[in-house]
């Protein structure tokens, strides 16, 4: 399938709660409980380790997107 950049920055302003263009671990952990369910501390560590490629703790949306992507 194929969605389009907008879609993807939709979903991207759906987790960053504060809407300062990065999401960090507590708005990730808080949006997971909210919409998908409980995610475990180790869980959320292992998603930042793959999505944050420049290891500065948080998400920015390209990160978001290729890991969304497979990328």
């Amino acid at each position: 399938y194929y969605y389009s950049d907008q879609f993807w920055w939709f979903i991207f302003t759906q987790v960053d709660i504060n809407h300062n263009g990065k999401i960090d671990k507590n708005e990730f952990k808080e949006y997971m409980n909210k919409y998908i369910g409980v995610i475990s501390r180790k869980d959320i560590e292992k998603v930042f380790k793959y999505c944050d490629r420049d290891n500065n703790g948080t998400i920015e949306y390209e990160e978001f997107k290729k890991y969304m992507l497979c990328e």
